[in-house]
């Protein structure tokens, strides 16, 4: 953690799933060990998973149907980490309405975090979805700036 604080301008971390308010810790720790003992700034990325539908009675049918509510894992810690790996490989999730995402986007940004890489169980719909009900809704919020395309001169 201390090399990471020294040397680094970026960190991935894991985020807890469950407890905002650890995850919320986890980022602080990072960047108040930047700024406190190394006088420096660093930012704070995570992994996370999309899992992204118009309501959420489909969303937790997606997840249903991809085996991960078989509730065959204890003790409950281990069935949760279970439960994210096959998700998202370990990522936060990011599940639910596009509104319900935007919102969960937002807690994360509000929290700390100041990125994320993002990936889908079905990455050609799932980022078509992204673009096409996520985008406009981070647009809105703040959470992003509107996309110019610039051509290169030729």
């Amino acid at each position: 953690m201390d090399f990471a604080a020294r040397n680094c301008d970026m960190v991935y971390l894991l985020l807890d799933p469950v407890d905002i308010d650890k995850a919320h810790a986890q980022i602080a720790r990072y960047k108040n060990l930047a700024r406190e003992r190394h006088n420096r700034e660093i930012q704070v990325w995570s992994y996370v998973y999309v899992v992204q539908h118009g309501d959420d009675v489909a969303t937790d049918n997606i997840l249903r149907v991809l085996g991960i509510e078989t509730g065959i894992w204890s003790p409950e810690d281990a069935g949760r980490f279970k439960f994210h790996f096959k998700a998202g490989w370990g990522g936060y999730p990011i599940v639910g309405t596009p509104e319900r995402i935007v919102d969960t986007l937002k807690t994360l940004s509000d929290i700390g975090l100041d990125g994320a890489s993002l990936t889908w169980v079905d990455y050609t719909d799932g980022i078509a979805r992204w673009e096409k009900d996520v985008m406009p809704l981070l647009e809105q919020s703040g959470l992003r700036t509107s996309f110019t395309r610039v051509d290169a001169a030729a």
